[in-house]
């Protein structure tokens, strides 16, 4: 659960969501931290 799976012939894509949510949070601490400038 919370997991996305893509299988191809050859090609295999795994990607959890709760690294797209970390990924998305430094995002955000990184466009305030530009912002705050």
């Amino acid at each position: 659960p919370g997991d996305i799976r893509v299988e191809k012939p050859g090609f295999t894509l795994y990607f959890p969501l709760a690294s797209c949510l970390l990924l998305s949070l430094f995002l955000t601490l990184v466009f305030w931290l530009l912002r705050r400038r």
